[in-house]
């Protein structure tokens, strides 16, 4: 006899099949998502051609591989997601099997090419700007290298008409990244690769030693295997550093702890809105000093190498903006069609509202870390700043307040990393270019609904929590 399933029932028993098997199915969609990279090393696929769209080197549809790339990565990531939260616990019940899974998960992420995002060739071309052509990267735009487009690693790398929006530490790691690696950007791809897994595994150490979150919640979260292994965002770099500026400001070690702010800010210059918290949770003027003192001193000495007067500076001012998918686009498209504003100045009146409610929130986090010291509301206050950013910017940026939130074992920690990994398959469906004007509004109006709807009936928790302290 026969068994026929209804499409419902097929998806149904899909996901109740993931729900008992997570790590199973976790390292096959790993599996699924990486037969692109498998074909590359094989020499089997051009890196041009694998660059340039990853599923096209099985599907050559040249109208339509960028929407059959979406389609491939969105049902890996889409199993990675669903298997998420069952593959946590499995690991945090200690069971072997989970173990060797999340271990496979792991490499496999860390050697995967780089999909939805391709900044590890930025990276690599940042190298070539330094040691090829003898230029200043912080001050120095590809386009102002003569003859910069017979080099096809320049082309590749973006940014030719600004510089990167990085700061001094970063550059001085590619550096010394460079020279460790074998030539090529195999030899590259394959250090920096290492270097950003050893940097997830002492994010995961950190948490452990804490003894306070859940160092598995980090390491199989589809924005650390995906954003930060896969895809190599230099992120994890000040994600490190101010995780662990943070568990040593926790342990009274103000020195070292500034050291490690200090260099995370001197990263990407985001993490600074964390060291005013942290400065004035700090008990007594001494302390303060000490902190301060460090952080400034690792920030300045690493922008020293690279010092070219003032316009040293002014990377971050200089980069794109990227408009489609923020909050700010949400709001603007309402009051397009529901008033009538002309684009242009309805673009900047939600420019201005929803910068004002999210640094509402950023400054209301901070006070209450003031007042409990908790790291849920360094969090809350990182979550804040990203969105006052991405008030023009698109939303990868919420994954940057990931570290407070494992760091910390309230249900309210573990709803808002959950978010984040059903955010990143947004993030991967959402990445053809030209999609609709109703389908870009959709998708920001699920990304945004959704972040209210954790975010609101939390707060009045968090102050509950708060109130119940105090008495």
């Amino acid at each position: 006899m026969n068994i026929v399933y209804r499409p419902t029932e097929l998806a149904l028993s899909l996901i109740s099949s993931i729900r008992r098997f997570p790590g199973h199915w976790t390292v096959g969609a790993w599996i699924w998502l990486d037969l692109p990279t498998f074909v590359w090393w094989s020499g089997r696929a051009s890196l041009s051609r694998i660059w340039h769209s990853p599923a096209a080197v099985f599907y050559p549809a040249p109208a339509a591989d960028h929407i059959l790339s979406a389609v491939w990565y969105g049902l890996g990531v889409a199993v990675l997601v669903l298997a998420y939260r069952p593959f946590v616990g499995l690991l945090e019940g200690g069971q072997w099997g989970a173990r060797m899974a999340a271990t496979l998960t792991l490499a496999l992420a860390a050697g995967s090419f780089p999909f939805v995002s391709h900044d590890v060739f930025a990276y690599f071309g940042e190298w070539r700007v330094m040691a090829l052509y003898h230029r200043n990267p912080m001050v120095t735009p590809i386009a102002a290298i003569p003859r910069w487009r017979a080099d096809p690693w320049l082309l590749r790398g973006g940014w030719e008409w600004t510089v990167n929006p990085y700061g001094p530490s970063w550059f001085l790691l590619v550096g010394l990244i460079g020279q460790a690696a074998p030539a090529g950007f195999a030899g590259f791809f394959l250090v920096w690769k290492s270097v950003a897994l050893g940097l997830t595994l002492t994010q995961a150490l950190m948490v452990h030693l804490l003894r306070r979150g859940s160092a598995v919640r980090l390491l199989v979260h589809p924005v650390v295997t995906i954003e930060l292994l896969a895809n190599a965002h230099n992120d994890v770099v000040m994600m490190t550093a101010m995780m662990a500026a943070y568990i040593l400001w926790t342990r009274r070690r103000w020195l070292p702890a500034g050291l490690l702010a200090g260099i995370s800010i001197a990263t990407k210059y985001i993490s600074a809105i964390v060291l005013p918290w942290l400065l004035v949770a700090t008990p007594g003027w001494r302390a303060r000093t000490a902190t301060l003192l460090a952080a400034g001193g690792a920030a300045i000495i690493t922008l020293a190498i690279f010092w070219h007067g003032p316009r040293t500076l002014l990377g971050p001012l200089q980069s794109t903006h990227l408009f489609l998918r923020s909050p700010a686009f949400l709001v603007q498209g309402l009051l397009v069609h529901l008033s009538g504003l002309p684009r242009a100045h309805s673009r900047h009146v939600a420019l201005i509202i929803t910068t004002a409610i999210f640094l509402a929130l950023f400054i209301e986090s901070g006070r209450r870390f003031i007042a409990d010291r908790d790291p849920i509301h360094l969090g809350d206050a990182m979550l804040g700043a990203a969105l006052v950013l991405m008030s023009c910017l698109q939303f990868w940026y919420l994954s940057w307040a990931l570290p407070f939130y494992v760091l910390d074992s309230q249900p309210r920690s573990r709803r808002l990393t959950q978010y984040l990994a059903y955010l990143e398959w947004v993030r991967v469906i959402g990445w053809p270019a030209g999609l609709p004007t109703v389908v870009q509004l959709t998708q920001v109006t699920f990304i945004w609904a959704g972040l209210a709807w954790y975010l609101w009936p939390l707060r009045f928790h968090a102050r509950a929590e708060i109130r119940f302290r105090k008495a």
